[in-house]
């Protein structure tokens, strides 16, 4: 209020921000009429002084500023308070649809630079305008703010946004340019994304919509065709048609005619960039996509060690940490001497200092070597030995049952990595161009630009920008192409490493060419009419073979948004606001999923579409995939030759030449030689006593008989008979067998 009365007050930008601030806070938090400032539901009044306010001194405000205003009108806009300052309507309640004050929607939304802030401001004030709010429940504007109006809609034919039939004529009418409205959605002649999406728009708000396109009179006139246009082209024409006669008189129709009252856009593919929001009243994008790269994949050789792809290198460490576990189990529960298949280590018990650390080192290595195997065994299903332990047997079964399950899922690897069809390219990302340390860097690689794609060129100048400032140098170099389509097709034959440009546009390029054989084992005719390699040798054509599919690698790059290009007025005669009822019908199409609908019907995914030059054969095995695995086969099998041939090298040199025997060997074999005689005389002792007792036995038996004793007889149980002949003898039977066994 201070500020109001007083033209002579002179204040910084930051503390008339403060100001202002605290003000529209007031307004936010109490609902306008109870601050004092909005004095009546009826009146502007108020809310008009605070915007003469902001206008007084927009030109002050920094840009950090003018951020913290917008955050300011983004807590009014959720505020629960409605502020009924609407002059269409002033009978309307407080609260209700009616009486939504569209003018903090409009600098919330679009305050960018304060030049756009201060014509916000003046233009509202100066119109006495109020654009209703869009209802999202009701589908259309409430108190008809754009309802019952006429808009015209600029073009530019690009698939899949924006698909114009016959551009030249339409049948048998000559038409460029549309001027006659000959192509319409209604008869199938103009179609596409945006189509779609603008027919749903006029709908729900109510408008209808009279479509165009850029026509060039000249070479229309002289091949009776129209050049394809582009946003550029578009955007151009919307700006100037009805300004500069040049451009005016360049195309089919009078852009004076098309847009009265700025009732007029742009529509496709409109990327919203910081330099068309300063030249045009951009809607809300409806679309988020970004760049992506097209690149030709060939079909991959199998890598040397494909035999082993099935598990990662991790999968396969832990593979042989599981071994080396499992053999130091085997040694804890089976080694000390409970089993004597495994190895004992040697007795280091005499041993004293380094010497017996070194014997314990060795013989735990020993221990585990063997224990090693025995679990690797196991691991192939063939056990080299049996545990003579509960804890043994316990391991044992523990290392069987991961072998099966191991076994299993490797198999299943297998299969997997055979039915998955590897495809390469020379490089996975734009960084791959311009970052000498990438993996697939190669500055032989080139990239192809469309150019009718501004937006790729001003993408390609901001890198080599970049890179002169960090390097000196552009380090990547362009071929030229005419549109995205060529870029592609150089790609595709090889004369370009990669190409890039909208994600959605490469996707439908990219679909079409699989489905029309540019891929696999393909190719393309000199004449487009046919798609088959016989047709084409049959109709005299030359026909390109080509190997391999394109394909889109890495992620999506340099975001950006699609959006509705809105012509901008002057101060003298300024433009409606109309583009923010488009923008809020735009939200809310995105948030019932009308937007994600069309998008799914018409990008499609070229992963997802079969090759049209044929299906592949049966996939088999070549001598690739295996080498690998025989190499290190081989290289195991030549070290256990080595080990096995020193072995007998060793023992054959023993033989020829004593020299040969390690140290301490011949005191060794000494001591066995003694041990060995010492056995042989031991052995004789026996043999003669054995030889002289069977003499005196001999003897014995002679003097028996000679005696008359003989054996008792006995009956039939074996029993001895005391009434047998033999009774006579027994008292020197009796004599001679006690004389008998005490000499035995």
């Amino acid at each position: 209020r201070r500020a109001s009365r007083s033209d002579t007050m002179r204040c910084s930008g930051g503390t008339t921000l403060g100001v202002l601030t605290a003000a529209l806070v007031l307004v936010a938090a109490h609902g306008g009429e109870n601050a004092g400032i909005l004095p009546s539901r009826g009146s502007s009044q108020g809310l008009d002084t605070l915007m003469g306010l902001l206008d007084k001194h927009s030109q002050n405000m920094n840009v950090q500023q003018l951020g913290e205003l917008r955050a300011v009108m983004r807590q009014m806009r959720s505020s629960k308070q409605r502020l009924a300052v609407s002059a269409a309507n002033p009978s309307a309640p407080p609260g209700t649809r009616e009486s939504f004050d569209v003018r903090r929607r409009v600098l919330a939304a679009d305050v960018d630079t304060a030049q756009q802030f201060e014509q916000v401001n003046k233009e509202l004030r100066a119109r006495g305008e109020v654009v209703q709010a869009y209802d999202p429940i009701n589908g259309a504007l409430s108190g008809g703010g754009l309802r019952g109006k006429t808009y015209s809609v600029i073009l530019y034919k690009l698939a899949p946004f924006v698909i114009i039939a016959d551009p030249e004529s339409a049948g048998a009418v000559l038409d460029p340019g549309n001027l006659n409205q000959t192509r319409t959605p209604g008869n199938g002649l103009l179609s596409g994304f945006t189509i779609d999406l603008l027919e749903t728009m006029s709908g729900e708000l109510g408008v209808t919509f009279n479509y165009y396109y850029p026509c060039s009179v000249a070479p229309h006139t002289a091949q009776g065709v129209c050049e394809p246009s582009t946003a550029s082209t578009a955007l151009n024409w919307l700006k100037s048609g009805d300004t500069d006669p040049a451009m005016a008189a360049m195309y089919y129709g009078n852009m004076t005619q098309f847009c009265p009252d700025y009732r007029c856009f742009v529509a496709a593919a409109t990327k919203i960039l910081a330099s068309r929001v300063q030249d045009f009243r951009m809607t809300q994008p409806f679309l988020d996509t970004g760049f992506v790269l097209a690149v030709n994949e060939n079909k991959a050789s199998p890598p040397f060690m494909s035999a082993f792809f099935p598990f990662t290198t991790d999968v396969w460490f832990m593979i042989i940490v599981e071994i080396i576990i499992v053999g130091i189990g085997f040694i804890y529960v089976e080694g000390y001497g409970t089993n004597e298949a495994l190895w004992v280590a040697a007795d280091v018990s005499e041993l004293v200092g380094l010497a017996k650390v070194t014997g314990l080192v060795l013989g735990f290595l020993t221990q585990l070597y063997d224990a090693g195997y025995w679990a690797t065994t196991l691991l192939l299903g063939s056990a080299d030995k049996a545990p003579t332990t509960s804890a043994g047997r316990v391991l044992v079964t523990v290392q069987l049952f991961f072998a099966l399950i191991l076994m299993s899922l490797y198999t299943g690897g297998v299969a997997t990595f055979l039915m998955t069809e590897t495809l390469n390219s020379k490089v996975m990302k734009f960084s791959d161009f311009v970052d000498k340390n990438s993996f697939y860097y190669n500055k032989e690689n080139t990239l192809c630009v469309p150019s009718n794609a501004a937006s790729v060129a001003a993408y390609l100048a901001t890198q080599q920008d970049v890179l002169v400032a960090n390097t000196g140098v552009a380090t990547f170099s362009t071929v030229a192409g005419v549109d995205v389509a060529d870029c592609i097709r150089q790609v595709y034959v090889g004369d370009a490493t990669a190409t890039f440009f909208d994600a959605p546009v490469i996707a439908v390029q990219l679909t079409k060419m699989k489905m029309e054989g540019m891929c696999g084992q393909g190719g393309f005719c000199s004449n487009e009419i046919y798609l088959e390699e016989t047709t084409c040798r049959d109709a005299k054509a030359d026909w390109t073979s080509v190997k391999g599919s394109m394909g889109i690698v890495g992620n999506v790059f340099n975001p950006f948004g699609y959006g509705l290009a809105f012509k901008r007025g002057t101060l003298k005669r300024p433009e409606g606001w109309d583009y923010v009822g488009f923008s809020q019908a735009i939200q809310a199409l995105r948030e019932t999923n009308v937007v994600a609908g069309l998008s799914s019907q018409y990008v499609p995914d070229p992963a997802q579409v079969s090759c049209a030059a044929g299906a592949q054969g049966p996939i088999q095995l070549s001598f690739i995939n295996i080498s690998g695995l025989l190499t290190i086969t081989f290289i195991i099998l030549f070290v256990g030759l080595i080990v096995g041939m020193m072995e007998h090298i060793t023992a054959l040199c023993v033989k020829i030449c004593p020299c040969c025997k390690p140290a301490g060997e011949d005191e060794k074999g000494e001591e066995e030689g003694e041990d060995a005689a010492n056995d042989a005389a031991q052995v004789d002792k026996k043999n003669l006593i054995h030889t002289r007792i069977t003499e005196l036995q001999e003897r014995l038996k002679k003097m028996e008989s000679l005696l008359g004793v003989e054996d008792p007889p006995q009956d039939s149980d074996g029993v001895e008979d005391d009434k047998g002949d033999g009774a006579k003898g027994n008292a020197a039977a009796d004599f001679f067998g006690g004389f008998f066994n005490q000499f035995k």
